[in-house]
This record gives C-alpha cells, structure tokens and sequence, in this order.
C-alpha cells in the first residue's frame, strides 16, 4: 500500500523539485498540491519539466484533505501560522522552511527579528540535518528539513562534469542569511570545487540581507561573476524587508556598478522585481534608465 502525500505550497522551485521526487517514488501516492496563485491551473504548467508525468492541478490549501504524510514548502515564517491546522490533515509533518529549526523562540527571535507564531511547536520538530540528528529523526512525526552537508560537495562535482561536457558556466545564486549559500566564505568553498566552471550570481538584495555588501562582494569575487540580479531592499527596524526600485533603499548602485566595470564583468545580469506584480513595467523601466545613466 502507498503512502499518501500532498504538498502544500507546490508552485515555487522547492515544491517543484519535491513534487518531481515524489512522483517517481514508487511507494508514494500525492493526492494534492496546493497553489492560491495557480488555483485550478495543471501543475505542469508552472513546472514545465513535470508535463506528462501528472495531471495534478493545484487546489486551494482549504480543500486538501487528510494524508500519511504532509509536505509544506512555503516561504520562511508562513508555515508557523497554520501549523495547527496542517497536523490535523496528517500524523506526520516535513516543513521545507526554516520555520522549526531552532528549539528556543528566543533564538528564533535573535535570528529572524520577529517572536514565532507557534512557540509551542518548536521543542516537536527534529532539526532534519543527519550528520548530527540520523537517530532523532527515525520515526520521528515532524521533521524540519535540511540538506545533507555532502550533498554539496557531490552535487557540485556533478554541476563542474556537466559544465565541461556541454561548455557552459554554473552560478551559484545567493539568496540571503537563512541559506547555506549566503555568506562568503560558503560561496568561496563551491567556487573553489567547481575548478573554474563554477561562479556566483551576485543577488543584490539578498546579499544585503544576508550581511554582505554587493560592492565588496564585486571585488573579492574578481574573476568569478557569471551573472548579477540587480535588487532592492527596504528594511524596517526588525529586519523585515520589502521590495523597491533599484538604489532607493538599501543597494549603493552606483558603486556596485563601477565595481562591476572594475573587476572586468561581462556576465548576465537581470534587473529582479517582484513586487507590483499587476504591473511591475514602470518601475522596471526606471530601473533600465538608472543603470544606462550610469
């Protein structure tokens, strides 16, 4: 007999990746993924790579009903806000967010710059890291998923292989303090294990976010910039950040450019808005004049 699964939150890269696991597991069944954003829409549609494999369409978070086990890949601080209601619809729980890592909401607080919603839920989840919690976490009933640490070093021999084989470069994106890729010395490491074949992509925003600043980070990585993702941060006083034009707030984009020029870069590099998503164009076109003026 299969074990039942749904996801919640399928539509972004990890409920993606996860449904693409999942669905050549042979012992498991996903009834349902969930997307507010794509309500009613073939999940192949947002996740092209899936066309073929399932018919699945994603449903709304309210209409999924009881399974073995319940996947939640939504973004960081969502999960902690319903978490009541999703272990009443299975007996076991994997949470893809940093929701349920640390144990202590006073920890949680220091990191993340905000209280927990759900406090009580912290001391029950296994931190899903197996080179330090592989006992813990057998039989566990919930699990804050991590990677495996050696992932890493596999994985980017794996990229490097592929990179020569069909002559291309493999950027690492940074995404921000949370990730194992948001510091320097992290990055620097996989740099250095991909041989030349492997660069970062220099994410303005979250380089910010993560403590950094996307000038210096221009300089130490002379040499190996493939791409940059021009992005802007408001940041209020609890760390909580919101999306802007490009060098409104928190990127010195004069500078960050002028560094780019100096270090020699001649990757991609794509002006990322998210916000206004009715319609992003003006502000997007601002961005365009602002770096041509410079």
């Amino acid at each position: 007999m299969k074990t039942t699964v749904s996801i919640i939150g399928g539509s972004g890269y990890g409920g993606g990746e996860l449904l693409r696991l999942l669905l050549g597991h042979p012992n498991v069944e996903v009834k349902h993924v969930t997307s507010r954003s794509h309500l009613g829409e073939y999940v192949y549609q947002v996740h092209p790579n899936l066309r073929k494999r399932t018919q699945l369409k994603f449903i709304d978070p309210a209409q999924v009903e009881p399974v073995d086990v319940l996947f939640l890949a939504l973004p960081h601080g969502e999960a902690q806000k319903r978490i009541d209601e999703y272990a009443a619809l299975a007996g076991r729980i994997i949470d893809l967010s940093a929701d349920f890592r640390l144990k202590d909401s006073a920890d949680y607080q220091k990191w993340y710059g905000e209280p927990h919603a759900a406090p009580g839920w912290l001391g029950k989840f296994v931190y899903g890291l197996p080179e330090l919690h592989r006992a813990e976490m057998a039989g566990a009933k919930y699990i804050s998923a991590h990677f495996q640490v050696h992932n890493f070093r596999e994985g980017t021999a794996v990229a490097r292989a592929m990179a020569e084989v069909y002559g291309i470069k493999v950027a690492i994106h940074c995404h921000g303090g949370y990730m194992f890729n948001g510091s320097y010395d992290e990055i620097s490491h996989l740099i250095e294990l991909g041989q030349g074949n492997i660069g970062i992509n220099i994410d303005t925003a979250w380089c910010i976010q993560s403590g950094n600043n996307p000038v210096e980070w221009a300089k130490k990585f002379k040499g190996s910039i493939f791409g940059t993702h021009y992005k802007d941060f408001i940041f209020d006083a609890k760390g909580k950040y919101k999306e802007c034009l490009i060098g409104d707030s928190a990127l010195d984009l004069p500078a960050y450019v002028k560094a780019l020029d100096e270090v020699g870069f001649d990757g991609f590099a794509v002006i990322e808005y998210e916000a206004e998503v009715e319609n992003p164009g003006p502000t997007i076109k601002k961005a365009v004049e602002r770096i041509r003026a410079l």
